[in-house]
């Protein structure tokens, strides 16, 4: 992903979770600060995120940038298939 594309992912969620949010952006090393309206922040890596400043803004883009993995899992569509012997 680009500098430019990463950067339009994290200002269309901050958007998404309201019009009052600032963004502050370097490219070199690569890292975004967001601002949200309850004075919470989060530093955003390319890899990886922090809350710097804890907020419920904060903690929802944190849900939304990093969507929790413990999803049920499926069956796989062989496990209800018989088996022949």
């Amino acid at each position: 992903m680009t500098f430019g594309a990463w950067l339009a992912r994290c200002a269309g969620l901050a958007a998404a979770l309201g019009p009052d949010w600032q963004l502050s952006a370097k490219a070199d090393p690569p890292q975004i600060l967001l601002r949200f309206g309850d004075q919470s922040e989060v530093l955003v890596w390319p890899n990886d995120l922090r809350i710097t400043k804890s907020g419920k803004t904060a903690e929802a883009f944190v849900k939304i940038y990093f969507p929790s993995r413990d999803q049920p899992e499926t069956p796989e569509e062989e496990d209800d298939l018989p088996t022949p012997w």
